[in-house]
């Protein structure tokens, strides 16, 4: 939960993470000690180490007190209050341009690609964040199925091939980084040759 809460950016974030991990969020209504009534969060998942593959919840108050409602809301509020400015679309005016008299003609522009599209591929790096919390969904996702068909994961080689990425997270997302060179000079080499 306390992955979910870090990794994301918003509280729909936040729940959304939680649904990938096989977490369910409940809020209930509870009346305090002064008898008002409150709405508070409890977590459920399933205990797939134990014999009973059952499922377990737990009272957000009682797992961390960052994990309760009011916690996690508050600090999402933070978060989007200490955005810094560059994030926030800018107000934009439009701008006019004059069209071109009949007799001036345009260049050929040809097979010409979106600069920003291009530059945006060219940057792209994997984020060791990301990769960490999608081998953590992959995982959970993993062990829910295989629960399902009733298979044992003990000498299953998929499944140790995700414990082992889940392990070494700093190599898993170099591996992965080499891929995405490997395709962009790919991609660079094919455009050159349509090219020519």
């Amino acid at each position: 939960m306390q992955r979910a809460r870090d990794s994301s950016k918003t509280l729909d974030e936040f729940k959304q993470h939680l649904h990938w991990a096989g977490v369910e969020l409940m809020e209930q209504k509870r009346k305090g000690k002064d008898g008002e009534e409150r709405e508070a969060w409890c977590y459920k998942m399933e205990d797939i180490e134990s014999p009973k593959h059952r499922k377990r919840r737990r009272k957000a108050k009682l797992l961390a007190d960052d994990l309760t409602k009011d916690s996690i809301e508050s600090y999402y509020a933070q978060k989007e209050a200490q955005k810094p400015v560059e994030t926030q679309k800018p107000k934009v005016a439009p701008i006019y341009r004059e069209t071109p008299s009949e007799d001036v003609t345009e260049p050929i522009k040809g097979h010409a690609e979106d600069e920003a599209a291009c530059s945006l591929l060219d940057d792209y790096k994997v984020d060791e964040d990301d990769v960490k919390n999608f081998i953590d969904c992959l995982e959970n996702q993993y062990r829910r199925n295989a629960m399902r068909d009733g298979r044992s994961l003990r000498n299953d080689a998929t499944f140790a091939q995700i414990k082992q990425a889940q392990q070494t997270p700093t190599e898993t997302t170099a591996k992965l980084q080499e891929g995405v060179d490997r395709a962009r000079a790919q991609s660079r080499l094919t455009k050159r040759l349509r090219m020519s």
